[in-house]
């Protein structure tokens, strides 16, 4: 994989990922994960926050759509449909 472009929750990062990860932090206090994150790594291995979401549930739904969006660049470019791929080429994450 080339990497996908991916633009954060808040808008204000935008970079070409090599690896999507999710994370969940559980805060033993309250008894529930304190966030549900999915962060984003560059060629550089540098890490960036790209959304956090209510529930793990949403956060990979999410995570979903993100590989359905690759899959389908992939699946054009193995296909030899280079010149569709210009049509989609940027994932902007949901606000929830």
């Amino acid at each position: 994989m080339s990497g996908i472009w991916i633009r954060s929750q808040d808008k204000e990062t935008l970079i070409q990922t090599e690896c999507i990860n999710f994370e969940t932090q559980w805060d033993d206090a309250k008894g529930y994960s304190a966030y549900n994150a999915i962060t984003g790594e560059t060629v550089s291995e540098t890490e960036y926050l790209l959304g956090e979401y209510a529930t793990r549930e949403r956060a990979l739904a999410v995570l979903d759509e993100i590989q359905d969006r690759i899959y389908d660049i992939e699946l054009k470019r193995f296909m030899g449909k280079d010149d569709e791929i210009f049509i989609t080429p940027i994932y902007i994450m949901p606000a929830e």
